[in-house]
């Protein structure tokens, strides 16, 4: 049998969750294409640097690849998290403004699509 509950259970913890696996696919999916992006406009010089041997400071170009998708992902998983919870954080605060507003503004709030 299923319980009935009075108030909403707390989505805090659960909804950030979601929201950085969301942010993760999408920096995912940025780092991606970026890194197929160099990796076929600059295959000659991969293909020539993967030929040569490795002086004292080179880095082997695969190598920069991976970490120039790292932190590619990384970046954008933080941007797409941060602008997600100040929208989350901004749509909350304008439902408790209209929650707790007369009900003739809540009314018209309402008749504007805004809440």
């Amino acid at each position: 049998m299923k319980k009935n509950r009075t108030s909403p259970a707390p989505r805090g913890r659960r909804s950030a969750r979601r929201r950085l696996g969301w942010s993760a696919a999408a920096g995912l999916a940025a780092a991606a294409v970026l890194t197929a992006f160099a990796a076929t406009a600059r295959h000659a010089d991969l293909a020539r640097n993967a030929a040569q041997p490795l002086a004292n400071s080179q880095k082997l170009q695969p190598f920069i690849l991976v970490e120039g998708g790292l932190a590619t992902w990384a970046a954008v998983t933080m941007v797409v998290f941060i602008a997600a919870a100040v929208a989350a954080s901004r749509r909350a605060r304008r439902a408790a403004r209209l929650d707790s507003a007369p009900a003739g503004r809540r009314r018209r709030a309402a008749a504007r699509g805004v809440g």
